[in-house]
């Protein structure tokens, strides 16, 4: 029984977990809208302990186009088509620094990865690969509220709660049924 708990609390948290955890380049939020322009946010943090960031390399995958690079940091953002480019002052120690990318996905929803390469000002250059979903685009505006089916936000925070529930019920209810 105590077996079946702690694999039960495990699978939970591995649920939960990555949706938690930082990524060394992530991306907020994690999914766009496909057929629409969309903006994210790339939070870049120094992991080289001794040097610092300089710069941030991106190229998406086909179907995907960078329209816009920006940064309200200091740093210059250049893009064309799919390929995006920052170069800013040294992001050092255990900072972190948000990038902003407008982009539009003309693909189906699905699952995506870009590369993105973190430069440092001794040259060197890390690789990530960096996750991103494409979800379906937006309804018609005509459409009331009750005909729609949720946003991407909505049906994210719903998926959210709805693990945190049912995980903390299960976790409740082993523990009642090793009490009796």
């Amino acid at each position: 029984m105590r077996r079946r708990s702690a694999l039960l609390a495990a699978g939970f948290a591995a649920l939960l977990l990555p949706a938690l955890a930082p990524g060394h380049v992530e991306p907020r939020p994690s999914f766009v809208a496909a057929g629409a322009p969309a903006t994210i946010t790339l939070v870049l943090p120094n992991e080289r302990a001794g040097h610092a960031t300089i710069g941030l390399d991106v190229e998406l995958p086909r179907g995907l186009e960078a329209l816009e690079a920006g940064s309200d940091q200091g740093w210059e953002g250049t893009s064309s088509g799919s390929t995006a480019r920052w170069r800013g002052s040294p992001v050092g120690g255990r900072e972190s620094i948000g990038l902003t990318l407008r982009l539009v996905a003309e693909v189906e929803p699905t699952s995506v990865t870009f590369r993105a390469t973190q430069v440092y000002e001794d040259g060197e250059t890390v690789v990530w690969q960096v996750p991103l979903t494409v979800v379906p685009g937006a309804e018609p505006a005509a459409a009331p509220r009750s005909a729609r089916s949720l946003g991407p936000r909505e049906a994210l925070a719903t998926a959210v709660v709805i693990l945190l529930v049912g995980g903390s019920a299960a976790i409740v209810a082993i523990g009642r049924r090793r009490t009796h």
